[in-house]
C-alpha cells in the first residue's frame, strides 16, 4: 500500500541538514518562552481540547503552512467561510509576522475541521486510501525520470525530500499530517453534501449577473483601537478604578502569566557570517562541509567594518565606460560622490547588517530580529550556548561577537532589554489597571480621531482622504488612506476588500454619489475594534440596455450557489459548534492565551520599530 510504503522509507540526514534552518522560525515564533517547542516533543503546549482531541502548538504551525492552500481553491474557501473563519487573515501567513487575528483564524479553522470531520465520520462518510494518497503528495516531489530515445517519460516520487518537508516545513509527524489531510477531505465532503441541496433559478442568476456589474471603489482610512492605546492619558489616582474592576484585574493576572513571570528579555539586531555554503538546489548533489575558518574570517571582517577599520557602506560603482570610438561627455566622466560613512553606532550596525550579513531572514530589516526574546531562547538554534553566555552580561546599546553559533559566527547588538519579572498579583494591580484602562479608552480615542477626520473630509469637498490627512491636524495620527479596488454589490458576506465584512459600510457604499462622495458616519467593526472613514472613488453601474451573456449568467449561478452553500452550511455548523460548547467539548487553555499575547507583543514590537525608523528618517530629512 502507498501509505505503508511511505512509512517504510528512511529519512535522509543530508536533507534534514538542508531544512534545519527552518527550525529557527519555529523556535522564535511558536515558542512563547515558558514552553519549549519541537516536533513530537512531550512538552509542546496544548492550546485547546476539541471533542477529545488535543490541539497543540504543532497543529497551529502545520495549519499556518497548509491553510493558505485551502483558501486558494474554491471548495476550500467555501468550507472556511462556512465555518465563519476570517479568510482574509489566511491569505498570506508568515511565521515571523503572524498577528493575533491570524492566530485566532488558524485555531478557528483547525477547530472547525476537527468538529466537522468527527460529525462526518458519525454520519458514515469516509476517505479511501486512494483519495488520501492523492491529497497527501504535492506535485513538487515528483521528479522527471531520464529516458532513452523513444521511451515515454516517467516520474519518480522523491521520498527523502517529502519526508523532510513534512518534518521540517510542516513541523509534523507523518501520522499527524495524514490525519489532518484526511479530516480536511471529510470536511470538504460534508460541504459538498450540502452543496447538492442548494438550487439556483434563472431569475436569481440574472439578478446576480446584473448586480456584478454594479461596482464601487472606496478610499478608506482605518483607525484601529490598538494603535491608540499609548495615546490614552492615565488618571493620577486609579484606586477607584482598581476597586471597581477587582475581579477583571484578577482574571487578567491569571490569563497572562508571561507578563508577570518572565526571564530577562532582549530586542536584538544581528549580522551573520555563515559557515554553510548556499545550497544549489540540484537534486542528488552532496551537501558541502561547513567552512568554519572562512566563516571566522568573515566574522572578523564584519567586526572590522563595524569598528570603522573597514567601510560599512558598499563601494560606489563607477559609471560605465563609453563605447570604443565614442568620447565620454564631461558629466559622464565625473565619478559619483560616495555617501559619508555613518558615525552613530546603531546606524553603522544597521548598514553592516543590510549590506554584509549572510542571514537572509533579517538582512532586509537591517538585522532586526522581530519581538522580545527570552534570554534562554538565545541559547538555541541558530545561536547556541556561546552566544547565550556572551549575551548574559551585555546591556542595551552593546555589541558582542563575532561569537560562534550553530551554523556560523554572529555579531549581535542589544537594542533594548527587559529585566526578569516575578510580580505577585498585589504588586501587579496598578500595572494591570493601567493596561485595562488604556484598552477600554483606546476605542474612544480611535473613534474621536476618526470623527475628526470625517468632519474635515466632509468640509474639504473635492479633496481625497489622503489629501485631508496631509493637514497639520492629522500628521501624527499614524494612519493612511488606501483604496479597496472595485467590488460588486453581490460580494459574498458583504466583505469589502482590505476591510472585511462591515455590513453597514458595504450597504451605504452603493448609495454614495460623486456629488456627495464622503460616507456620512464612522463605521465600526466591533469584533476587531476598528473604525473606518470612507469616500467614494469610482462607481460603475450596468446600463439599461446592457445584454447579459451566457458567461455572465454562468458566473452568476456559480457565485450564488457558493453564497447559498456557505449560508446553509454555516447554519448547520453553528448548531454543531453550539452543541459542542454546551456539552463542554471545547476548552481553550492558558497556553493559548499566552500564545496570543506573544503574537500581540510581536505586533507591538514591529510597530515600535517602525516608529523608530520613521523618526530616524525624519531626523535625516531635517539634517538635509
Amino acid at each position: 500500500m502507498m501509505l505503508g510504503e511511505l512509512r517504510r522509507h528512511s529519512k535522509s540526514a543530508i536533507i534534514y541538514f538542508l531544512f534545519a534552518i527552518i527550525i529557527v522560525v519555529f523556535v522564535f515564533t511558536f515558542n512563547t518562552g515558558s514552553q519549549s517547542g519541537g516536533c513530537g516533543s512531550a512538552d509542546v503546549p496544548v492550546y485547546a481540547e476539541v471533542n477529545g482531541h488535543s490541539i497543540d502548538q504543532s497543529h497551529v504551525f502545520m495549519g499556518m503552512r497548509l491553510l493558505p492552500g485551502l483558501v486558494s481553491n474554491q471548495n476550500g474557501m467555501a468550507l472556511l467561510m462556512g465555518m465563519g473563519v476570517d479568510i482574509m487573515s489566511l491569505y498570506a501567513l508568515n511565521a515571523e509576522n503572524l498577528t493575533p487575528i491570524q492566530g485566532r483564524a488558524i485555531m478557528e479553522a483547525i477547530q472547525g475541521i476537527y468538529i466537522i470531520s468527527d460529525e462526518a465520520e458519525r454520519l458514515g462518510f469516509s476517505v479511501s486510501e486512494k483519495e488520501l494518497a492523492k491529497a497527501l503528495y504535492p506535485a513538487q516531489f515528483f521528479d522527471e525520470n531520464e529516458t532513452k530515445d523513444g521511451e515515454k517519460p516517467g516520474k519518480t516520487f522523491n521520498w527523502k525530500d517529502y519526508n523532510a518537508w513534512v518534518s521540517y516545513w510542516l513541523r509534523a509527524s507523518q501520522s499527524r499530517y495524514e490525519d489532518y489531510t484526511r479530516r480536511v477531505l471529510l470536511a470538504q465532503k460534508m460541504m459538498m453534501y450540502f452543496s447538492g441541496l442548494v438550487q439556483v433559478s434563472d431569475a436569481d442568476a440574472e439578478a446576480v449577473a446584473l448586480g456584478k456589474k454594479h461596482q464601487v471603489n472606496l478610499e478608506v482610512v482605518e483607525f484601529a483601537a490598538a494603535g491608540f492605546v499609548d495615546a490614552v492619558e492615565i488618571p493620577g489616582d486609579l484606586s477607584g478604578y482598581i476597586e471597581e474592576h477587582k475581579d477583571t484585574i484578577d482574571e487578567y493576572y491569571d490569563a497572562h502569566p508571561a507578563e508577570f513571570h518572565s526571564k530577562r528579555q532582549l530586542q536584538i539586531r544581528v549580522a551573520f557570517a555563515s559557515a554553510v555554503p548556499p545550497a544549489t538546489g540540484r537534486p542528488g548533489e552532496p551537501v558541502p562541509e561547513p567552512d568554519w575558518a572562512k566563516a571566522k574570517a568573515k566574522g572578523d571582517e564584519l567586526k572590522a567594518r563595524l569598528d570603522g577599520t573597514l567601510p560599512v557602506l558598499p563601494a560606489v560603482e563607477p559609471p560605465p565606460a563609453a563605447p570604443a570610438g565614442e568620447e565620454a561627455g564631461a558629466e559622464a566622466q565625473e565619478p559619483p560622490e560616495a555617501p559619508a560613512e555613518p558615525t552613530d553606532p546603531e546606524a553603522r550596525f544597521r548598514e553592516l547588517a543590510k549590506n554584509w550579513s549572510d542571514d537572509e531572514e533579517t538582512r532586509d530589516r537591517s538585522g532586526t530580529v522581530i519581538g522580545w526574546k527570552e534570554i534562554d531562547l538565545l541559547g538555541l538554534a541558530p545561536f547556541g550556548p556561546e552566544v547565550l553566555a556572551a549575551l548574559a552580561k551585555t546591556g542595551a546599546g552593546e555589541v558582542v561577537g563575532p561569537v560562534k553559533g550553530d551554523t556560523g559566527y554572529w555579531l549581535i547588538r542589544v537594542e533594548d532589554e527587559k529585566a526578569a519579572r516575578d510580580l505577585s498579583l498585589e504588586d501587579a494591580r496598578v500595572e494591570i489597571a493601567q493596561t485595562l484602562y488604556r484598552q477600554e479608552n483606546a476605542r474612544e480615542v480611535a473613534m474621536a480621531k476618526a470623527e475628526a477626520l470625517l468632519a474635515a473630509a466632509t468640509a474639504a469637498g473635492d479633496q481625497t482622504l489622503e489629501q485631508v490627512l496631509e493637514g497639520e491636524a492629522f500628521t501624527d495620527l499614524g494612519v493612511a488612506a488606501r483604496n479597496t479596488g472595485l467590488f460588486p454589490v453581490t460580494t459574498p458576506r458583504s466583505s469589502i476588500p482590505t476591510v472585511g465584512p462591515v455590513e453597514e459600510l458595504f450597504k451605504d457604499a452603493f448609495q454614495l454619489t460623486e456629488a456627495a462622495p464622503v460616507a456620512g458616519k464612522v463605521y465600526a467593526e466591533e469584533k476587531s475594534e476598528r473604525y473606518f472613514v470612507a469616500r467614494l472613488v469610482e462607481r460603475q453601474r450596468p446600463t439599461a440596455d446592457e445584454a447579459l451573456t451566457e458567461e455572465d449568467l454562468d458566473a452568476a449561478r456559480e457565485t450564488l450557489a457558493v453564497e447559498r452553500d456557505v449560508a446553509f452550511f454555516q447554519a448547520w455548523y453553528n448548531s454543531l459548534l453550539q452543541r459542542a460548547r454546551d456539552a463542554g467539548d471545547i476548552e481553550y487553555t492558558k497556553d493559548y492565551d499566552t500564545y496570543l499575547q506573544f503574537l500581540q507583543s510581536n505586533v507591538e514590537a514591529r510597530e515600535a520599530q517602525a516608529a523608530k525608523e520613521a523618526a530616524r528618517e525624519a531626523r535625516r530629512k531635517a539634517r538635509r
